[in-house]
């Protein structure tokens, strides 16, 4: 396949690819930034910070491969063309790696949101005065529209009034209908489920541009490395006649 085309026309391949994986990566970075600045600004559990940290991550990582193999090929520097080919190798196997390794550990999420709220709550019942561990739990609550770790048991004192779906303030009572029955891990799993599906199309897309990147860079690598021995050739055959 690789003889079926110029060494420009590979080469012209690379660059809109990788310029094409570079902002598509770019906005994958601006999503998962914005997550962490708006909903994590004072605190997130690990299953809020999971999976905006991983989108980051997978997003620089692009960018950075993108940028050295378009740098290759605008350049036709063939070591480093020959970098980007095995750098864009070792980080596709990895990243799809730890795509599936992602996916095939987001059921343990659940739990161990569960031990964490409830830790959280332990902390705040524990202090005379309101913590941080409060506002937190308070914030998360009202904004997930939960109560507990699992559900309204895990608070041991009586749940707070940010379990309450329509809280009444003056005798710090519940009004009809009462207290949100969904635990705080389930909802935020709920959340993270929905957003990860979502945003999992944009990494599937990135990665299908990838592969083609890697198409792309390894011919346009061997045909600069055809070029070259061609040219060598006639240059030794010039010399020796």
């Amino acid at each position: 396949m690789c003889l079926l085309g110029s060494p420009r026309r590979w080469r012209v391949a690379v660059l809109v690819l990788t310029g094409v994986v570079f902002i598509l990566s770019t906005f994958l970075l601006g999503v998962g930034l914005y997550y962490l600045l708006e909903n994590c600004d004072t605190y997130c559990s690990f299953v809020e910070l999971a999976l905006p940290v991983a989108l980051v991550l997978f997003a620089i990582i692009s960018m950075l491969s993108a940028a050295v193999g378009y740098i290759g090929a605008l350049f036709t520097n063939l070591l480093t063309i020959r970098l980007f080919a095995i750098f864009e190798i070792v980080i596709f196997v990895c990243q799809v790696c730890a795509a599936l390794t992602f996916l095939q550990i987001n059921e343990k999420l659940l739990p161990a949101s569960v031990r964490e709220i409830r830790a959280l709550i332990a902390q705040a019942e524990n202090s005379t005065v309101i913590n941080r561990a409060d506002v937190i739990l308070e914030n998360m609550q009202r904004r997930y529209q939960c109560c507990g770790g699992d559900n309204q048991s895990d608070w041991k004192n009586g749940p707070p009034l940010s379990c309450c779906v329509n809280p009444n303030y003056l005798d710090n009572t519940c009004k009809y209908p009462g207290i949100f029955v969904r635990g705080c891990a389930d909802a935020m799993y709920r959340h993270f489920l929905f957003n990860a599906h979502t945003w999992m199309y944009a990494v599937v897309v990135i990665l299908v541009v990838k592969l083609f990147v890697l198409v792309a860079g390894s011919c346009l690598q061997f045909q600069v490395n055809r070029s070259t021995s061609q040219g060598l050739n006639r240059l030794g055959s010039s010399v020796f006649f």
